[in-house]
């Protein structure tokens, strides 16, 4: 999958939006834009995932491989989310234990040293969720600043898919800076044609010293199970820059279990964030 329609389709509606509320830098009010023929299709893959059950929170177990260069690691996996703003991924390996933990938009990501590395703000605005990419369609019904936009339908490797642009327009911001935000927070949702299931969500995250460059990140979504009625992809893949970094075959999911606060705390980071 490319994803390179950010200041294309998503980018010409929001200017053209922010222009709409004139030359001054006053506060947006203008709801995020829910394009019909893109909730259609959610509406279409809510349906198939969760048969019009509600998710609210997710928990995986998995074996977990994960590649630096030359460098590969394997080990186990727990990833846990709750609604579409808050995850918590711990990666047990052969060189020791990595976290990551997101709360809206903040989190912290541990290295096997054990210290606490503040998420850069740039990159905590796209949704939490990217292994169970469902609860931010589910999100729709009751985040008035999430929107979507219908890219078109595609055919990749012979598969047909539907391309979706899910992105956030945060309240009481300036049109200059909604824009911004709504760049930063977009993500790109490709659906099978046939089944509605995601196949992958595609975006993009920051160095913390140069906003500028973007680091695509794309996750594949595949072996799709009934789980209490809930489709559940049993192999999840996330890619940097085209290379797999993590690969993970889930053993065990459970649904709604009743996470508690506790599995989102942010751990105190050290000074000057991380990368």
């Amino acid at each position: 999958m490319q994803r390179r329609v950010r200041f294309g389709v998503l980018c010409a509606a929001l200017l053209a939006g922010a222009a709409s509320l004139g030359a001054d830098d006053g506060a947006a009010e203008s709801p995020p834009l829910r394009d019909p023929r893109a909730m259609t299709f959610v509406a279409q893959t809510l349906a198939a995932i969760t048969g019009g059950a509600t998710v609210r929170d997710i928990t995986f177990q998995a074996t977990a491989t994960y590649i630096a260069g030359s460098d590969q690691e394997s080990g186990t996996a727990r990833l846990v989310a709750r609604g579409h703003q808050e995850s918590r991924v711990v990666l047990s390996l052969d060189g020791g234990e990595r976290k990551e933990v997101r709360q809206g938009i903040a989190g912290t990501w541990t290295g096997p040293d054990g210290q606490a590395h503040s998420v850069s703000l740039d990159n905590c605005w796209v949704d939490a969720d990217w292994f169970f990419p469902a609860l931010t369609l589910q999100a729709l019904g009751k985040d008035p600043t999430l929107g979507v936009v219908l890219v078109g339908q595609e055919t990749k490797n012979g598969q047909g898919l539907v391309h979706l642009q899910f992105f956030h327009t945060p309240r009481d911001q300036s049109p200059k800076l909604a824009v911004r935000d709504q760049a930063l927070s977009a993500v790109d949702f490709y659906l099978d044609a046939a089944s509605y299931l995601p196949v992958a969500i595609d975006f993009s995250l920051h160095p913390d010293d140069n906003p500028v460059m973007e680091i695509a990140v794309e996750i594949q979504l595949s072996d799709y199970r009934a789980v209490n009625g809930v489709q559940v992809p049993f192999h999840i893949q996330r890619y940097l820059k085209g290379s797999l970094v993590h690969d993970f075959v889930v053993s065990a999911v459970s649904i709604n279990s009743g996470v508690p606060d506790s599995e989102f705390a942010i751990q105190a980071p050290l000074p000057g964030g991380g990368p």
